[in-house]
C-alpha cells in the first residue's frame, strides 16, 4: 500500500512537471524581451559589413530565415507588401528590416533575393554564429528591437496577420518614445 501512495504521488509530481513547468517560448527559443540586442556584424549580400548598432535610434525588424524554408517564404511574402504599404504612406522612415539568413551559400541566397525582389537587409550568416547568439531554434524566427537596442518582442515561427501584429508592437513603441 505504502508503494502503491509513493508511486501515484511521484506519478502526479511528475504530470505537474510536464504540464505546468515546462518553459516559456523564450526559454525554449528567442532571448527574453526587454533585455539589450547582442550588437553583430555581417556581411550584406554585396559583402558590405553590417552591424546592428548601426540601427540604433529605429525600430529594427530582425528576421532568421533560410531560402529552403517555406514558412520564410510565406512570411516574406507578407512582409514584402506590408513594408511596401509603409514605404507608400510615408510611415518607415523610423523602421528597419534585417533579414538574416542562416547558413546558406551566398550565390543561393543572392539569386533568391534577386528572383523574388526583396526589399530588405539580406545579411549572411554563414557560420549561424549570430543565429546561435539569438537562440534560433526555428525557421523564421522573428525580433522587433526598439530605438534603445531592446528586445521588444520575439516570435518563433511564420503567424499570417503578422503586419497586423507588427503594426500594433510599432504603435506602441512610437506611443512610448513620444511619451
Amino acid at each position: 500500500m505504502v508503494s502503491l501512495i509513493v508511486f501515484a504521488g511521484l506519478s502526479l509530481v511528475l504530470q505537474y512537471k510536464v504540464h505546468f513547468d515546462l518553459p516559456s517560448l523564450r526559454e525554449r527559443g528567442g532571448l527574453k524581451t526587454q533585455t539589450t540586442a547582442p550588437d553583430f556584424q555581417l556581411p550584406d549580400i554585396q559583402g558590405r559589413p553590417v552591424r546592428l548598432n548601426d540601427f540604433r535610434g529605429r525600430i529594427v525588424i530582425l528576421s532568421f530565415w533560410a531560402t529552403w524554408c517555406p514558412p520564410c517564404r510565406a512570411e516574406f511574402v507578407e512582409l514584402k507588401g506590408w513594408m511596401n504599404a509603409k514605404q507608400k504612406a510615408g510611415q518607415w522612415k523610423d523602421i528597419a528590416l534585417l533579414a538574416v539568413n542562416v547558413e546558406e551559400e551566398p550565390t543561393v541566397v543572392k539569386q533568391y533575393v534577386e528572383r523574388h525582389e526583396l526589399p530588405f537587409v539580406v545579411l549572411l550568416d554563414r557560420q549561424g554564429r549570430v543565429g546561435k547568439q539569438y537562440r534560433v531554434r526555428a525557421l523564421p524566427s522573428l525580433y522587433v528591437i526598439d530605438p534603445q537596442g531592446k528586445i521588444a518582442q520575439f516570435q518563433e515561427g511564420y503567424h499570417p496577420g503578422l503586419g497586423r501584429t507588427l503594426d500594433m508592437v510599432i504603435r506602441q513603441l512610437r506611443k512610448r518614445q513620444s511619451s
